[in-house]
């Protein structure tokens, strides 16, 4: 595995991890 793909991996799993906590945070309210 490269290091680009390591670090596009990162990035999405980031991505995802965000998307998560901001639907969470929408349907708590």
């Amino acid at each position: 595995m490269s290091t680009r793909e390591m670090a596009c991996s990162v990035f999405v799993a980031l991505l995802a991890v965000l998307a998560i906590v901001f639907v969470l945070e929408a349907v708590t309210r």
